[in-house]
């Protein structure tokens, strides 16, 4: 299958119907000079981009050409391959009085309506019967590589923001009642699962039809069942926190929860969704796609209408620079084999800052690790690394947790951090019943808690420290099984006017435990330093984390060095003997703003290898590059770093 190597780089044009008759052979020739080798356009749902014979969707008015066609006959003589983009998730109001059972309902019986659009209801007629027939028509007519499903599954946000609750439909209702046998919309949990249960049927039927016509047809969307290609975006909107890691976070959870998926990460270049017209930094575009490649994936970038008239072209450059340099060494990437022994679990629910949190500590520590999503198939394999993260899972599904148990009886070691949430009893049932750590119900919520940095014998980074901060009340714990307490909590009864505060006292409760599993071992705070180490910055918090993590995983890391924090490190192996260094330099971003990234001088990476160093090629000057090798060890000298290099290292 051409996309099974993750060759793309794509290219979406998101077109308005206003576009309907631009020219196709300009479209083809912008993108292939771009250095893209996918060209994603719309076709059909919301409007049709070709002459369609259903009465839905509407054409795009005015149009005076098949636009999908014309782009498809310049495209394919060139190597571009198409694929063509849907959007069922709404259709036109003028099918409102005819086809109700189309479309979402709310409690009260009323659709959502936005600018003359109407939500249609995965568990109705337009997504299961009149979405297929659509597709149908496309692929009997046109030889697209692949198809793409925006919006995919349940809507329940207008563009607005505005959210309008689930839908009430009778489909809907009925469905959850048959599954689950209790009245909708029964708890959060239960509501994903008939949805994702609808989703996945859906999908079986895309695929059903598509593959029928051809298996060289790749299917993509925002979900992983019955996929190909896996579609995950960065973007940004006004007024949330940036997230610098994001698509190295959608690439890492994806491909290494799901190995044989592959993932494409789209850069949004919109600032907001209302402000589709006004571009990111394109420095901010370049970490991205930076990041994507780095991560192992490929390249895949998205405007609003043609090139031909965008306000803002300063993304063609950056894009054009990317797209070219990965067309050159495509050959180096989608078949990236990680050399990471850490797993850092993904929440697939609740708040992410606690992973997030974490992703952000690895990252700065150049620490090497993976991430698995809490739902992945196949976690069994967890039992592989030697250290697994589970940052505040609100959730602990019984296969995941038999995962854990089994790899800590093996060997592993566990990282776990958040108090129990009192919604979800799952998880301090696996707290309980795997670890032996019970945790008190009830908390002082009145009190000032300090965690006091203790035993040194662990917490070397926090010698000169006095105290932490926890987030919040720390719960009470006992232990059962064999362990210890670290972390001795400090309580001031009361924190008001500063004429009343008390002094902390020491009290006999602990801020963080260290137990024994089978082979295994296991280190539990009942709180979130990771989420106060995003939020804050401390660098109490970091120190405290990796204090942890290294007197669990008592190993080397089999990459280190003394490059600034803002380093982002991407290694991997190629073959046996070959092995990729990536070095990407984002210390332009500064919390909110992306610039031009600071030069990086004098430091030096070390890696421990399967073999003794060859070669060390320099792919960004294309010339070799001193290093210093001895037994399996192999140091990298680098000099200076201006935003991006690439090593190939070849053994013997």
């Amino acid at each position: 299958m051409w996309w099974k190597q993750n060759p793309l780089r794509c290219i979406q044009t998101n077109l308005r119907v206003v576009d309907a008759n631009i020219d196709p052979k300009r479209l083809v020739d912008r993108a292939l000079s771009l250095g893209a080798n996918v060209l994603m356009i719309n076709a059909g749902g919301i409007a049709a981009f070709y002459p369609t014979h259903l009465d839905c969707p509407l054409r795009a008015p005015g149009q005076q050409q098949d636009l999908l066609g014309e782009v498809l006959r310049y495209a394919k003589p060139q190597g571009l391959r198409m694929i063509a983009r849907f959007d069922f998730s709404k259709t036109d109001k003028c099918f409102w009085e005819a086809h109700r059972d189309w479309f979402y309902l709310d409690r009260t019986g009323h659709p959502i309506a936005y600018h003359g659009l109407f939500h249609t209801c995965p568990s109705r007629l337009y997504q299961s019967q009149s979405a297929l027939a659509i597709l149908q028509e496309v692929l009997q007519s046109y030889p697209v590589d692949g198809v793409f499903f925006n919006m995919f599954d349940y809507q329940t946000r207008d563009y607005s923001g505005l959210v309008h609750g689930e839908c009430y439909c009778e489909q809907c209702v009925q469905g959850f009642l048959e599954q689950f046998g209790r009245p909708y919309p029964g708890s959060l949990h239960e509501l994903d699962a008939f949805k994702n249960t609808r989703a996945t049927q859906l999908l079986r039927d895309v695929r059903r039809l598509v593959k029928g016509h051809s298996e060289e047809i790749a299917i993509s969307t925002y979900h992983e069942d019955e996929v190909d290609i896996v579609r995950k975006e960065s973007n940004t909107e006004m007024g949330r926190t940036p997230w610098l890691c994001s698509t190295s976070d959608n690439v890492q959870s994806l491909e290494d929860s799901w190995p044989d998926k592959i993932v494409s990460n789209v850069s949004i270049n919109a600032l907001a969704i209302r402000h589709r017209f006004a571009a990111v930094s394109p420095h901010e575009t370049a970490i991205r796609l930076y990041q994507s490649l780095g991560s192992g994936s490929g390249l895949d970038f998205c405007i609003v209408g043609p090139f031909d008239g965008y306000p803002d072209s300063r993304y063609r450059s950056i894009v054009s620079q990317i797209f070219h340099w990965h067309r050159d060494h495509q050959a180096l990437y989608g078949h990236l084999t990680s050399l990471a022994r850490i797993a850092l679990i993904q929440p697939r629910s609740g708040a992410l800052d606690e992973y997030q949190g974490f992703f952000r500590v690895l990252k700065e520590e150049h620490v090497l690790f993976d991430v698995m999503a809490a739902d992945a198939p196949q976690l069994e394999r967890l039992g592989g690394y030697r250290l697994i993260i589970a940052p505040s899972l609100d959730r602990i599904r019984p296969c995941l947790g038999q995962a854990i148990e089994h790899a800590l009886s093996g060997g592993s070691r566990l990282f776990m951090t958040g108090t129990p949430p009192l919604s979800n009893p799952s998880v301090a049932a696996f707290w309980s019943e795997c670890l032996g750590i019970q945790i008190a119900n009830s908390v002082d919520a009145d009190a000032a808690f300090y965690a006091l940095p203790q035993p040194t014998s662990v917490f070397q980074r926090l010698l000169a420290h006095d105290c932490l901060v926890p987030d919040n009340p720390v719960a009470p714990m006992s232990l059962s099984e064999d362990g210890f307490f670290l972390l001795p909590v400090a309580k001031a009864d009361v924190f008001g006017p500063p004429e009343r505060a008390s002094a902390p006292q020491v009290t006999a409760q602990m801020g963080a435990a260290i137990l024994s599993h089978g082979m295994g071992r296991a280190a539990y705070v009942p709180w979130q330093p990771a989420r106060l180490y995003l939020t804050s910055g401390s660098r109490d918090y970091h120190a405290m984390i990796m204090d942890l993590l290294d007197h669990l995983i008592d190993e080397p890391h089999p990459v280190r060095t003394d490059a600034p924090s803002a380093l982002e490190l991407f290694f991997h192996r190629l073959s046996p003997k070959r092995y990729l260094l990536r070095l990407r330099n984002p210390s332009g971003f500064n919390g909110t703003t992306y610039e031009p990234p600071m030069r990086l001088t004098a430091f030096t990476v070390t890696l421990n290898l399967s073999g003794r160093v060859e070669s060390v090629t320099n792919l960004t000057s294309d010339c070799p590059a001193p290093f210093v090798a001895d037994n399996l060890t192999f140091s990298l000298p680098i000099t200076t770093l201006k935003d991006n290099a690439v090593y190939v290292i070849k053994t013997v």
